[in-house]
């Protein structure tokens, strides 16, 4: 699993845990749909800071109580070269 698979199944995770429906997180967080959709299908190529952190500020954790969760083990996540 890649960093940005873990962190879209734990907004998935964190979103039915908490009853929020896509549109309800994006207006908690201040994500743009585009952003939310892009994050949902995995298709960006790596997550940053800003966007974690808007991610985790929309259920009201910090970024560390977000990636504090077994998706996030360093044995679970597989790193891709991005290099060409």
């Amino acid at each position: 699993m890649t960093i940005v698979e873990a962190t879209a199944q734990r907004t998935i995770n964190l979103m039915k845990k908490y009853n929020l429906t896509q549109k309800m997180f994006e207006e908690k967080s201040k994500l743009p749909h585009r952003s939310m959709n892009k994050l949902l299908l995995r298709k960006y190529k790596d997550i940053n800071v800003k966007l974690l952190h808007k991610i985790a500020n929309g259920f009201n954790l910090s970024i560390y109580q977000f990636i504090d969760d077994e998706l996030f083990d360093m044995s679970n996540i597989e790193y891709k070269d991005n290099k060409k």
